[in-house]
């Protein structure tokens, strides 16, 4: 095969994966790199929830929201598209905006809080966490018969999100330490994800086992 022909079968591969075409993507699995900016972000949020070494206020996790947790993760969800992966697309672009909106609340010169009473400003956050937790049950459903550790992810994430809106709802201490703590165990969840993609390859020392259903059918996941 020439170097014309070679080129033009996989660019007929990068538009056919996911169609049963058995084609390769030029473009590299972007698993590996959204779990680890979702899960970094997640786990500095949810240690500060937990007042580790006496830290109160989330307003560190600024840049990480917008840049790892927001951007890294939103970039992941579109180099899913051109994969023909609409699920991981989906995954990756809605948790991105998740953390870009939610870093934009810590922006003093949005006007956000300031438009506010305090007592408003946690429902607000509330319902907004609410909201979310609606959206991964609905992603935590799609990810029946993927994988055990999707559905482990989401099943924590959706209490970790229930829990932070109901800790801005109530002002029971005990809530956003549990908050918290469900966050961290989503994170290393996310973390075990995004090794055992990145350990996907002929050059991996070792690989990690993601529960699979079925015939394996769902390995780009």
């Amino acid at each position: 095969m020439t170097d014309v022909e070679a080129n033009v079968a996989g660019r007929r591969g990068l538009n056919g994966v996911g169609r049963g075409t058995g084609a390769t993507s030029f473009i590299g699995n972007p698993t590996g790199l959204g779990m680890l900016a979702f899960a970094t972000t997640l786990f500095v949020l949810s240690l500060y929830q937990v007042n580790t070494r006496h830290v109160s206020e989330a307003n560190a996790v600024l840049g990480l929201s917008l840049f790892t947790g927001g951007l890294a993760t939103f970039m992941a969800g579109m180099w899913h598209f051109p994969r023909g992966n609409g699920y991981g697309a989906a995954v990756f672009t809605m948790y991105g905006t998740f953390w870009m909106s939610y870093g934009l609340f810590f922006i003093p010169s949005t006007g956000i809080m300031g438009s506010y009473t305090v007592d408003e400003f946690r429902s607000a956050i509330g319902i907004y966490f609410m909201a979310w937790m609606m959206v991964t049950i609905i992603l935590g459903i799609a990810s029946i018969r993927r994988h055990i550790t999707w559905i482990l992810f989401f099943s924590f994430l959706t209490m970790t999100y229930l829990l932070f809106g109901a800790s801005n709802f109530s002002h029971r201490s005990g809530l956003p330490k549990a908050a918290g703590a469900f966050g961290i165990v989503t994170s290393f969840i996310a973390y075990y994800h995004a090794l055992s993609k990145l350990l996907e390859g002929d050059y991996a020392p070792f690989g990690l086992p993601l529960g699979r259903f079925g015939d394996n059918t769902n390995k780009r996941y």
